[in-house]
Protein backbone atom coordinates (compact mmCIF):
# COMPACT_ATOMS: atom_id res chain seq x y z
CA UNK A 1 0.00 0.00 0.00
CA UNK A 2 1.47 3.82 -0.64
CA UNK A 3 1.27 6.27 1.63
CA UNK A 4 1.30 9.63 0.20
CA UNK A 5 1.85 13.29 0.79
CA UNK A 6 0.85 16.65 -0.33
CA UNK A 7 3.53 19.00 -2.14
CA UNK A 8 2.69 22.46 -1.03
CA UNK A 9 5.42 25.21 -2.09
CA UNK A 10 7.79 22.33 -3.26
CA UNK A 11 7.30 20.80 0.53
CA UNK A 12 5.94 17.21 0.63
CA UNK A 13 3.55 17.43 3.56
CA UNK A 14 2.23 14.55 6.21
CA UNK A 15 -0.70 14.59 7.99
CA UNK A 16 -2.37 12.26 10.91
CA UNK A 17 -5.77 12.41 8.59
CA UNK A 18 -5.93 10.03 5.76
CA UNK A 19 -8.77 8.61 3.69
CA UNK A 20 -8.60 5.29 1.79
CA UNK A 21 -8.38 4.76 -1.84
CA UNK A 22 -9.68 1.72 -2.84
CA UNK A 23 -9.50 -0.28 -6.01
CA UNK A 24 -13.03 -0.70 -7.28
CA UNK A 25 -12.66 -4.17 -8.66
CA UNK A 26 -12.16 -5.76 -5.49
CA UNK A 27 -12.29 -2.95 -2.39
CA UNK A 28 -8.36 -3.61 -1.47
CA UNK A 29 -6.92 -0.54 -0.07
CA UNK A 30 -4.55 0.95 -2.83
CA UNK A 31 -3.44 4.11 -0.60
CA UNK A 32 -4.06 6.34 2.12
CA UNK A 33 -4.10 10.02 1.13
CA UNK A 34 -3.92 13.40 3.05
CA UNK A 35 -6.94 15.30 4.09
CA UNK A 36 -5.80 19.01 3.99
CA UNK A 37 -6.80 21.46 6.58
CA UNK A 38 -7.80 24.94 6.05
CA UNK A 39 -4.35 25.99 7.12
CA UNK A 40 -2.57 23.67 3.89
CA UNK A 41 -5.26 24.94 1.47
CA UNK A 42 -4.59 28.73 2.26
CA UNK A 43 -0.45 27.37 2.20
CA UNK A 44 -1.03 26.14 -1.34
CA UNK A 45 -2.98 29.15 -2.61
CA UNK A 46 -0.76 31.47 -1.38
CA UNK A 47 1.99 29.49 -2.71
CA UNK A 48 0.36 29.28 -5.94
CA UNK A 49 -0.52 32.77 -6.31
CA UNK A 50 3.23 33.87 -6.07
CA UNK A 51 4.51 31.48 -8.00
CA UNK A 52 2.13 32.38 -11.04
CA UNK A 53 2.80 35.85 -10.61
CA UNK A 54 6.79 34.96 -10.95
CA UNK A 55 5.61 32.96 -14.16
CA UNK A 56 3.85 35.51 -15.80
CA UNK A 57 6.58 38.50 -15.05
CA UNK A 58 8.72 35.55 -16.80
CA UNK A 59 6.05 35.76 -19.64
CA UNK A 60 6.14 38.85 -20.71
CA UNK A 61 9.11 39.38 -20.93
CA UNK A 62 9.89 36.52 -23.21
CA UNK A 63 6.84 37.89 -25.20
CA UNK A 64 8.07 41.64 -25.34
CA UNK A 65 11.51 40.25 -26.44
CA UNK A 66 10.02 38.12 -29.48
CA UNK A 67 7.95 41.08 -30.04
CA UNK A 68 10.91 43.54 -29.97
CA UNK A 69 13.06 40.75 -32.05
CA UNK A 70 9.91 40.68 -35.08
CA UNK A 71 10.03 44.46 -35.07
CA UNK A 72 13.70 44.66 -35.72
CA UNK A 73 13.10 42.22 -38.34
CA UNK A 74 10.86 44.06 -40.36
CA UNK A 75 12.78 47.43 -39.95
CA UNK A 76 15.51 45.49 -41.19
CA UNK A 77 13.74 44.27 -44.13
CA UNK A 78 12.36 47.54 -45.29
CA UNK A 79 15.49 49.15 -44.79
CA UNK A 80 16.86 46.97 -47.44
Amino acid sequence: MSDYGMIINGQKIHTENTFSVLNPANEEVLAECPIATREHLDQAVEAASKHLRVGQKFLMKRELQSVEKSLTQLLLIQKN
